[in-house]
Formats: structure tokens, C-alpha cells, sequence
């Protein structure tokens, strides 16, 4: 994941000459505040849309327990199993504390990828309008990922050509909404990080509160999960609801190279 964070600081440094930090939009002065806002709000925004479509699948028939009942018992039982005893109350607190922490510890590799694909290709991209800029860089994004989905990292046990096909989309999707999360803060991508971190450590979390044993059987990965139909609609829904107005119609602005 620091991949595309090494490969700006190559093309800023040695092919374009630029200051680092002004080539992938790690600005600071006059944006603390909007730095301040859409920092937890991208976390929220991200905890919702996963929870949202872990609920659209109940309610589409897919077996489940929108109490969260059967998910807390489990999680009881399984710290029993470990040894640790303790009540349901403090069994949920321990896991939502340990996923806070995977926030703070995830985003640590996806500031790399952010740095990356909405620091520097998002601006560069923007001559192509904003359909063509989302599309392109999604595409550019899932194919960087082709290694992982190939040996099965996404949709697991499904026909990999088709989880190329729906990966695609899902890039799609979040190269829209984590584009426009960094809009909203001036073109700066550490709010986009901490939205890429939640999604991956919340992802399985929102399933799993309304799963129960018949879940895993019933569910169609390529529906009712984030990266499913479902989260996709979410996240582009999302995207363009946040999405500052006239995003597709300025001009990116980039540093100058040096003479």
C-alpha cells in the first residue's frame, strides 16, 4: 500500500521537479478546520454506509438478526472459549475499542494509497470531466489491485473473472466518494485515508452484527456486501451527494515544475 506513496515522491522529485507536498495536495494552512470536520466525518460517513448495507441485506430476505442479538452472544461465547469471561456489555466494548484502534493502525498504509490515487492522479484526471476522471481512475485503482483479487482477497470463493468485473465497479464507486471527500478539504487526502481505513476494518464488523448461522450460506457477495451492488449504489450515492458543486468543471491545479 505505500506503493503509490513512493511512486509520487519519484515523479514529483526526479521527472517533475515539484515541491512533494504541493504535488499530491498535502496542504495545510487554511484547511485545519475543514482538515478538522471531515476527518471524523469521512469515519462516520463510511460506518454508516457499511451498516446501511448490512441492514439492505435483511431486509432483502437474507437471513439475519437486525438486533444484533445472535452477534453479541457469539462474541460472548467466544471470549469465554479464549478464557475471558466478562459480560456482553464489556464482550462488544472490547471489540468496538479494538476496531477503533485498526482505524488508527490501518490508516497508517492507506494514507499510502490515498497520497497515491486522490492526491495525485484525482487532480490529474480532471481534464477528462468528472465521469471520465471517476471511471479512468477506478479502473487504474482495481487494476493496481489485480495481484489480491486474482488469488481470491476479494469476494472469496467466487469466479475471479467475475470479481475483476464487480471490483471494477467497486473502484469505481469509492474513487467517487473518497474523491469527493478530498475535495472537501481542498484537494488534501487525509480524510480519504481515514474513509479507506474504515472501510476496511468496519467492512466484515457490519455484516457480521446482523449475521447469523445461516447468513454466510444465503448471502450473494456481489450484492450484500460494501463492495457488493448494494454498497456500491451506497458509495456512489454518497460521492456525488458530497461532492462539491462544479468539482468536474475546474481545472486541476497543479505545481509548477521547476525551470
Amino acid at each position: 500500500m505505500a506503493g503509490p506513496l513512493i511512486a509520487t515522491v519519484v515523479v514529483a522529485k526526479l521527472v517533475d521537479r515539484v515541491a512533494w507536498r504541493d504535488a499530491v495536495g498535502l496542504r495545510f494552512r487554511g484547511r485545519w478546520h475543514r482538515l478538522a470536520l471531515w476527518t471524523p466525518l469521512a469515519v462516520l460517513l463510511i460506518v454508516a454506509l457499511n451498516a446501511a448495507t448490512a441492514v439492505l441485506m435483511v431486509l432483502r430476505g437474507v437471513p439475519g438478526d437486525l438486533s444484533g442479538r445472535t452477534w453479541a452472544g457469539i462474541v460472548t461465547d467466544q471470549f469465554a472459549e479464549a478464557g475471558a469471561e466478562m459480560p456482553t456489555s464489556a464482550a462488544i466494548a472490547l471489540v468496538l475499542l479494538s476496531t477503533a484502534i485498526g482505524v488508527l493502525v490501518t490508516a497508517v498504509p492507506a494514507f499510502g494509497e490515498e497520497v497515491g490515487w486522490r492526491g495525485w492522479l484525482w487532480p490529474r484526471l480532471k481534464p477528462l470531466g468528472l465521469l471520465g476522471g471517476v471511471i479512468v481512475g477506478g479502473v487504474i485503482w482495481s487494476l493496481w489491485h489485480l495481484p489480491v483479487t486474482l488469488i481470491g482477497y476479494n469476494y472469496p470463493g467466487a469466479p475471479r473473472p467475475a470479481a475483476i468485473g464487480m471490483f471494477v465497479l467497486a473502484c469505481i464507486a469509492m474513487n467517487l466518494l473518497f474523491g469527493a471527500i478530498t475535495e472537501r478539504v481542498g484537494g488534501n487526502p487525509i480524510p480519504a485515508a481515514f474513509a479507506h481505513a474504515t472501510l476496511n476494518s468496519t467492512l466484515g464488523l457490519a455484516l457480521g452484527i446482523v449475521s447469523t448461522q445461516e447468513t454466510p450460506a444465503a448471502m450473494n457477495p456481489f450484492v450484500d456486501t460494501p463492495l457488493g451492488l448494494i454498497g456500491i449504489v451506497l458509495m456512489a450515492a454518497a460521492g456525488l451527494l458530497i461532492l462539491p458543486r462544479g468539482t468536474g468543471d475546474r481545472p486541476a491545479a497543479l505545481p509548477d515544475a521547476a525551470a
